[in-house]
């Protein structure tokens, strides 16, 4: 990997083709949740794919940036924000709607339990199911890889 340095003609040392980075919606009520993905994901590259962020800290806020944005290619959503199924909510409008029912939504829950997680997965079309306590940056990656994989292309080890 080579680092431009200030000294080198920027120009030159770029690829000729850019990669558009993949669009990920980090939609949570907590500033926290939003500050720790980004540092956790912003070196991260899916499939040869860098990841961009957009923020939205309600269910509302979420499904207007949704309706405005098609480059949007995952969504990281939290269930309890200002109800508490505000984010199951969302999914049901997503899916039975035609803003974005193709959207990959992985839904990260703070109420814990093994019987939750497999209610939500078994109730709610959504592609991946993160509860907040375990998660880890591998688990993140483990969990995002293939969804994105879905998305575009061959499906190609992920990169630090």
């Amino acid at each position: 990997m080579k680092l431009l340095d200030d000294n080198e003609d920027s120009a030159s040392s770029l690829p000729l083709k850019s990669i558009s980075p993949w669009q990920i919606l980090i939609v949570d009520d907590e500033p926290q949740v939003h500050d720790a993905t980004v540092v956790a994901l912003r070196r991260t590259h899916f499939h040869d794919r860098p990841c961009s962020f957009l923020h939205a800290y309600s269910a509302a806020e979420a499904l207007q940036l949704i309706s405005e944005t098609t480059t949007i290619d995952l969504m990281l959503l939290d269930v309890v924000m200002e109800t508490h199924d505000a984010g199951l909510r969302l999914v049901r409008k997503l899916r039975d709607g035609d803003i974005r029912p193709d959207l990959k939504i992985v839904i990260r829950s703070g109420q814990p339990g093994w019987e939750r997680a497999t209610m939500v997965s078994r109730d709610y079309p959504i592609d991946g199911y993160l509860p907040k306590a375990e998660q880890t940056y591998e688990r993140m990656v483990e969990t995002i890889g293939p969804i994105l994989s879905n998305t575009d292309g061959p499906d190609t080890d992920w990169q630090p």
